[in-house]
This record gives structure tokens, C-alpha cells and sequence, in this order.
């Protein structure tokens, strides 16, 4: 708890825009070869002000008796989303700064796409090069279009995540390699669930991480194609958000 009171001070003295903790989290953002992109593990505690304990074990309660003297500074604790708002910023419990959730327009779809390469290079190790660029010219051409999409922007307004969703499907979600583990791909997911009722998501079987940090959010094995959607040799598991996690 000692380190959970020590970040909320950084936020208030000094802004804590990087963040409080001397390194960062030891999550990886990985998804399936096509169009989606899973995160491999949730956001954990990292050491940090000499402190190991993982404030993430804290219960809402203990979080909001924490918080509580921050009130009258203007910091206020969102107990359900796990968040810290101050000055109109959010910052997770880990003290990490999180920007708004913004749309895209067709200008932003050349970048989007090198963020989609530069991921599936970096977590992708299974893809070939060849079914890398049979699929490129398909996102940037077919399926971004076809999608309703969402991003999140660093502190220097380059695109540092983004998802795209169908009527009930997170159909891509892909964050660039600089940007992992900072909590973007959980905070677009959480949106996904929230804000638009999407449960479902689909994971490449050959991406375990993926898989169990979908576990650890609640969701459910439901079924397994032996192709994915364009009939290349990638199994996929179909995933929904159990009922009691909605």
C-alpha cells in the first residue's frame, strides 16, 4: 500500500506522466496473423521505491481508503475501472498515464498500418513473410474500412494502439511494439466490453499468452476453427466473456 500512496503523491507533485515505477510492467501485446491483436498478460505490479508489494492484490475498498486524503487535491479513484483521475488525466494503479480513446480518419490509415507491420513482426514469429505481405494491402484496404475503429495517441501524438470492432466482435487490436505494456490494449478492450457490449474475440492458438491473459479477463473458450477466415493454417479459438464477468 506504501507504494500505491508514494504514486498518487507523484501524480499530485509532479505530474507522474511516465509513470512512478522505475521500470516498466512485463507485459507483451500479441495477437492473431490476420486482424486481431491479444494482449498476452494483464498489467502487474513491477518493483518499485524499494517497495514489492503488488498493489493490483489491494481490494476496491482498501484502494478508495488509500486514495481518500487525495480528494480535496482534486484526484478522485474509480474503484470499478481501477483508475486515478487528476486535472482530466487518467492514470492506472500503477500510476501509468492514460490518454483518451480517440477516433480515426482515412488519413491515419497509412499509419495504422505500419503499426500493424511492426507489431506482427514483433510477436507474430510464426507468420512467414510471404503470408505477412499477402495480408497487408487486405487491413489496409478491406478490413480497416470495414471496421469501426478506435485509438489511443502517446504523449507525442503518434499512434500508439488501435482497435477495431465489428457489430459484436473486437475484430483487430494491435499496439506498437515501443508502446507495450503501458496498459493501452487493456484499456481499448475494457472500452470494447463497457462501452460497446462486444464479448467475443477471436485468439490465434498458436498465441498462449494471448490466450491466458483472455482467461484472466474472464472470457471462455467457445469454439475452434482449423483455418482462419482466409483458409491459411492458423487455428483459431473462439472466445466470449463468461456470464458472470459481464
Amino acid at each position: 500500500m506504501k507504494r500505491i500512496a508514494l504514486c498518487a503523491a507523484s501524480v499530485l507533485l509532479l505530474g507522474c506522466l511516465a509513470g512512478c515505477s522505475t521500470t516498466p510492467q512485463n507485459s507483451q501485446e500479441q495477437g492473431n496473423p490476420v486482424i486481431k491483436e491479444e494482449i498476452s498478460q494483464p498489467l502487474g505490479g513491477s518493483e518499485a521505491l524499494g517497495n514489492s508489494e503488488d498493489s493490483s492484490a489491494l481490494s476496491a475498498a482498501d484502494k478508495e481508503k488509500m486514495f481518500a486524503p487525495y480528494e480535496q487535491y482534486g484526484m478522485t479513484y474509480d474503484a470499478v475501472k481501477d483508475e486515478l483521475t487528476y486535472n482530466g488525466n487518467i492514470y492506472d494503479h500503477e500510476c501509468y498515464y492514460i490518454p483518451n480513446i480517440a477516433r480515426p480518419t482515412e488519413q491515419d490509415y497509412d499509419e495504422l498500418i505500419q503499426l500493424w507491420e511492426k507489431s506482427v513482426r514483433t510477436t507474430h514469429h510464426f507468420l512467414t513473410e510471404e503470408s505477412i505481405q499477402f495480408y497487408k494491402p487486405l487491413i489496409r484496404n478491406h478490413y480497416l474500412p470495414a471496421v469501426e475503429l478506435f485509438i489511443i495517441r502517446n504523449s507525442h501524438g503518434k499512434i500508439a494502439a488501435f482497435m477495431g470492432l465489428s457489430d459484436e466482435l473486437i475484430e483487430m487490436l494491435f499496439v506498437h511494439p515501443d508502446e507495450q505494456g503501458k496498459g493501452y490494449g487493456k484499456r481499448l478492450i475494457e472500452y470494447a466490453i463497457r462501452q460497446k457490449q462486444i464479448d467475443k474475440v477471436d485468439v490465434n492458438e498458436d498465441n498462449d499468452q494471448a490466450l491466458r491473459f483472455y482467461q484472466h479477463l474472464g472470457f471462455e473458450i467457445i469454439g475452434r476453427d482449423e483455418t482462419d477466415s482466409m483458409g491459411k493454417p492458423y487455428p483459431i479459438l473462439h472466445l466470449q466473456l463468461a456470464d458472470d464477468k459481464k
